[in-house]
């Protein structure tokens, strides 16, 4: 009977701290999308997790973006602005007008404290910028993250298969440290990407598998860089890359660098 209470004992507070870690780890909100700066550590964001819904502050994130917010306290309304786009949500309802045209929401906006919370990827989606998850470091301990983006961003599962594909990439080593310390993955002169880009690749076949890019450096020649971010942690060395270097419009390297 001892036994039975203290195993019943143990489950029960097994559950309370599961309970209790997976509500002090909110998904952790990076907004990066200013192509001329980066995002810093101090600027992520805590998200409330609502019927499984991640919903931030939208003054908050707002003022991230740029917008200017009003608050028509008779209609329970709140607007934000920013050139010619306009959106509108009223607290508790499913419907949002975005430059004049309604648009459903799976999760209407919420009173909370005093603060208007509303669904991520509705005011991304609404202010034309991507929305990309990532449980990476899940595992470890860490938040899930929540990327807002004004670039096509590289998913969690394709840098799993990125870092352990040895067919077709080579692996480098650093030269300075005391043990052999890889630095980066070099794609293979017969070797593809997850998206079937190799060397040789024209700079069109490249954006067509991947997209907008985070950062381009191509001249009028096509010469130079296309880089593809995948998830990072702002102000580290924590960042995932896809790094293509063009000559006169077709890939002649790809690098894969690691992080510090």
């Amino acid at each position: 009977m001892k036994r039975v209470k203290k195993s019943i004992l143990l489950t029960f507070i097994f559950l309370l701290t599961a309970l209790s870690s997976a509500q002090a780890l909110e998904p952790e909100v990076i907004v990066d999308i200013d192509p001329d700066g980066y995002a810093s550590y101090g600027d992520k964001m805590k998200a409330l997790l609502v019927n499984d819904r991640a919903m931030l502050p939208l003054r908050d994130i707002a003022e991230k973006m740029g917008y200017r917010t009003e608050w028509h306290a008779a209609e329970k309304k709140i607007v934000m602005k920013k050139g010619n786009v306009t959106v509108s949500l009223v607290i508790d309802s499913n419907e949002a007008i975005v430059n004049g045209k309604p648009i459903s929401l799976d999760s209407p906006a919420k009173l909370i404290q005093n603060k208007t919370y509303v669904p991520v990827r509705f005011v991304s989606e609404a202010t034309n910028h991507n929305v990309y998850f990532s449980q990476r470091a899940v595992d470890y301990g860490y938040p899930a993250e929540i990327f807002i983006t004004f670039y096509n961003m590289v998913p969690d599962e394709e840098w799993i298969s990125i870092y352990s594909d040895h067919h077709n990439y080579s692996y480098y080593f650093c030269e300075d440290y005391l043990y052999p310390n890889p630095c980066y993955q070099s794609l293979n002169s017969y070797g593809k990407t997850n998206r079937n880009i190799g060397i040789g690749s024209t700079v069109e076949e490249v954006r067509k598998a991947y997209g907008i890019p985070r950062h381009n450096s191509l001249d009028r020649s096509q010469s130079g860089t296309l880089s593809y971010w995948g998830p990072f942690t702002p102000q580290s060395g924590d960042l995932n890359a896809l790094e293509f270097t063009f000559e006169n419009g077709k890939v002649v390297e790809l690098i894969v660098p690691y992080g510090n």
